[in-house]
């Protein structure tokens, strides 16, 4: 496990989690920012899955993003 948290470590690379609403999903975005295995952005209502933290007592750090799917869902129907 380490040599593969290293690994992960060393190559910087940026994590979109879709599911960003869900509980466990914040929470593994916040281990990975912490332990600074990936730059993680989650896809969701920003409401909800602030409340969603806020009622699991997790504080989501500035630098973890976080995107509204339907705010860019328009840049990728064309190209797709």
């Amino acid at each position: 496990r380490y040599a593969l948290i290293k690994a992960a470590k060393d190559a910087k690379k940026c994590i979109v989690l879709p599911e960003g609403e869900e509980p466990r999903i914040i929470n593994a975005a916040i281990v990975c920012h912490e332990k600074e295995i990936a730059r993680c952005i989650l896809l969701g209502d920003p409401i909800k899955i602030k409340q969603q933290a806020d009622l699991h007592g997790l504080n989501i750090p500035a630098e973890i993003k976080i995107i509204q799917p339907e705010a860019v869902r328009q840049n990728y129907i064309a190209p797709l």
